[in-house]
């Protein structure tokens, strides 16, 4: 099976880079080292994805929005016309995500 296309919002690159900068206040290394290992999972839900958790909160939209652990962030994504559509990476002790007016994830 070939692999779907895996692409990122505006805001998820946002939240992948304010997250890399959080952890290189700490320690540069380790933001080098998980933000690797973020992008690799990120990537592999082009094989993976449609078999991925549904959200707990993917009744709050009108489409099934799923997501995957790459402790401690959530990555939050669906499967849109035959893409994996990367909307949203939050730290899992935030709350669950609610709708904006686009009915994505905030």
């Amino acid at each position: 099976m070939k692999p779907l296309r895996v692409v990122l919002s505006r805001r998820a690159r946002t939240d992948i880079r304010m997250i890399r900068n959080y952890i290189a206040e700490r320690s540069p290394a380790n933001a080098d080292t998980f933000i690797s290992r973020l992008e690799r999972e990120i990537l592999a839900l082009g094989i993976y994805g449609t078999g991925a958790a549904i959200a707990p909160e993917s009744t709050s939209f009108d489409f099934d929005l799923r997501q995957i652990i790459v402790w401690p962030y959530r990555v939050l994504f669906r499967i849109h016309r035959g893409r994996v559509e990367v909307l949203h990476v939050r730290h899992g002790a935030r709350l669950p995500a609610q709708r904006d007016e686009r009915g994505r994830p905030q």
